[in-house]
């Protein structure tokens, strides 16, 4: 029996997708072809309610800082919890907006890698650098998120969030984003 697949067009207007990968503006694999080759079409379909967040490693390739309008409303908000950001654009098809976040010393490893052990049952005291480097990321951009979303909350009416956390190396930021902001999608 042959099955059918129909694709699901959801009504998209009015949504805000964020996009956390360690491959923003950071050349390192194949994550970065798969989020590079989508961003036109994906920009097509969300225009401005489109940000990509990625790791700060203070020298990104591709991205450009800008002084744009739309991030005087997102600026305030993210300097009022003390979050080191920088905001501009990836410089690639699209030039979608990212936000690089500054993680390193943002939280105590040892209580994040607690907190993923007591509460979702994550094993992660034994991992390396390599592996607690993008949980402090990830977790730092569930915060932002939730940040730029409480934000935006304020000057729209009925919006909705999307949240894609991309592979193993940004799951620890969805533990954090359904802490801060459940409503996220």
């Amino acid at each position: 029996m042959e099955k059918h697949l129909r694709h699901h067009h959801h009504n998209l207007s009015g949504t805000t997708l964020f996009e956390v990968s360690w491959e923003v503006c950071n050349k390192v694999g194949g994550i970065y072809a798969v989020v590079s080759s989508k961003v036109l079409e994906v920009v097509e379909h969300f225009g401005d309610n489109y940000y990509l967040l990625g790791p700060d490693l203070g020298n990104n390739s591709d991205f450009i800082e800008t002084d744009e309008e739309c991030w005087n409303v997102i600026k305030p908000a993210i300097g009022a919890v003390n979050m080191l950001c920088r905001f501009g654009r990836w410089n690639i098809p699209g030039n979608p907006k990212a936000i690089l976040v500054k993680f390193k010393d943002r939280y105590n490893e040892g209580q994040v890698l607690y907190e993923l052990w007591n509460g979702y049952g994550v094993d992660s005291l034994s991992g390396g650098w390599d592996y607690v480097e993008p949980v402090l990321f990830s977790t730092a951009c569930g915060e932002v998120i939730s940040v730029i979303c409480q934000e935006l909350r304020k000057h729209s009416k009925k919006p909705k969030f999307l949240a894609h956390f991309h592979e193993w190396m940004c799951g620890a930021g969805i533990f954090n984003l359904r802490k801060l902001a459940p409503d996220v999608g």
